[in-house]
């Protein structure tokens, strides 16, 4: 399996737009998009703040792309009515490798999040 951490771009735009209670609804909204672009392939859970874990089940990296693609699509094609718009998620992806640590997977896949941050969001990003 794979450990993929999520990130809503850009939420404290939106926090500080609409407001908190706005932002909260956004979550759970994003929460059930989440859960069901993920389906039977695996789970999701908020991780905390705008981060979400999740967890897809697949040992094969091509399989794992394009399930974390679509689960990226979904989010950017959705509309999200309390903003009147829709967001974007960016993706760390990481693969279980045995004998590690799973916070230490956890956190590769952190740092590939935010290495997609970094090269413009929207993205999934493989940890190397």
């Amino acid at each position: 399996f794979f450990i993929a951490m999520a990130d809503i771009d850009y939420f404290k735009d939106i926090n500080d737009e609409f407001g908190h209670v706005v932002g909260d609804e956004i979550l759970v909204q994003l929460s059930a998009l989440l859960s069901a672009a993920v389906g039977e392939n695996g789970f999701v859970g908020r991780w905390g703040g705008e981060e979400f874990l999740i967890v897809l089940e697949s040992g094969h990296r091509d399989t794992v792309s394009r399930m974390a693609n679509k689960i990226r699509q979904t989010v950017e094609e959705y509309f999200f009515t309390d903003i009147g718009r829709g967001i974007t998620i960016t993706i760390g992806l990481c693969p279980y490798k045995e004998n590690t640590p799973v916070n230490a997977i956890i956190s590769q896949a952190d740092k590939a999040l935010y290495k997609g941050k970094a090269e413009g969001r929207n993205l999934c990003i493989f940890a190397e």
